[in-house]
């Protein structure tokens, strides 16, 4: 039952509301710190090399930690949540840094998906433009790193990730090579459901890039020639 069923309920709207108020931070953002290592753009695996399109560039990440310390609630981070903004394309020092909590989704029209004849929807639009952290640990096993991974963050608790993620993206046609650019990430938040609409089952997330000062970066043609901590072998 949704809480709004709940609150429609003779009496037990004034339980459910003062259990809202006991539930101090839940609602307070989880932030994620990570930050770009570089470009390249092949890497051989046992089943063969694999290469990025001629109009693309892999884009090298390490998710250093994720902090859960201002909730009272776990927060479970998915790598493959992450995502590159191709509309969002920033350079320079002091790039990719959230500095506010990714904003709600606003309601909408449950038919809001549906688009005049001729246009394309603005949901698909969205999605186009991004480029997910592929759930593929290939690149971490054949770079011989730690892969970002799936991690349930308990409550009021900062939980070292120090694993790598790749993606690839087109290169951006704007008259400077890619190792200038910074490529922010993003979080597409988990949606909950309730009876009436979807809603957020993550609260807000900060992405905080932790070399924000940086202005450029390595980009070697084969990967295993960036700088990367390699596990014990």
């Amino acid at each position: 039952m949704s809480f709004r069923l709940y609150q429609a309920l003779p009496g037990v709207g004034a339980l459910a509301a003062a259990l809202a108020g006991c539930t101090g931070n839940s609602a307070a953002p989880a932030s994620i710190d990570y930050h770009q290592i570089g470009f390249c753009n092949t890497y051989a695996t046992p089943g063969g090399e694999r290469a990025a399109k001629p109009d693309e560039v892999f884009i090298v990440y390490k998710i250093d930690a994720v902090d859960n310390t201002k909730r009272n609630a776990d927060f479970t981070f998915l790598p493959t949540r992450l995502y590159v903004d191709r509309a969002i394309v920033k350079e320079g020092a002091g790039a990719g840094t959230n500095k506010a909590p990714l904003a709600a989704k606003p309601e909408t029209n449950r038919m809001g998906w549906v688009a005049q004849t001729g246009e394309t929807p603005e949901w698909i639009a969205k999605l186009g433009s991004r480029r997910f952290i592929p759930n593929d640990t290939s690149f971490a096993q054949a770079m011989g790193v730690r892969a970002a991974s799936a991690t349930v963050v308990p409550a009021s608790v900062k939980t070292a990730i120090n694993g790598y993620s790749m993606v690839a993206v087109v290169n951006p046609d704007e008259g400077r090579p890619a190792e200038q650019i910074f490529f922010s990430l993003n979080y597409d938040r988990q949606e909950g459901e309730d009876l009436i609409e979807s809603v957020p089952a993550d609260p807000p997330v900060i992405l905080n890039n932790t070399t924000a000062a940086q202005t450029s970066w390595p980009h070697p043609a084969n990967c295993r020639d960036l700088a990367l901590d390699k596990l014990a072998s």
